[in-house]
């Protein structure tokens, strides 16, 4: 795989992984949703308008307080195949 395919399924994720707190939102006001992960409201923000990708710490705190698994995983039902 080349570095430009790469940085393309990188990017894909990226989008998917943004899509996927966004649906896990669902409403709930980010506000209350960062002050229970932990985190400040902008990075929330940040985040689902296509700010600078999120670092792990803020995927793994926003994981365990919306209970889901927001990062497309292999094989998973919306996943990545690769």
């Amino acid at each position: 795989m080349s570095g430009q395919e790469s940085d393309h399924m990188v990017d894909a994720r990226i989008a998917e992984f943004r899509r996927n707190v966004t649906a896990a939102l669902a409403g709930r006001p980010i506000s209350e949703v960062a002050a229970n992960a932990g985190l400040h409201p902008d990075e929330v923000i940040e985040l689902i308008s296509g700010g600078p990708a999120a670092d792990l710490f803020v995927l793994a705190r926003l994981e365990a307080t919306l209970g889901v698994a927001l990062w497309p995983r292999p094989g998973a039902p919306g996943g990545s195949t690769r």
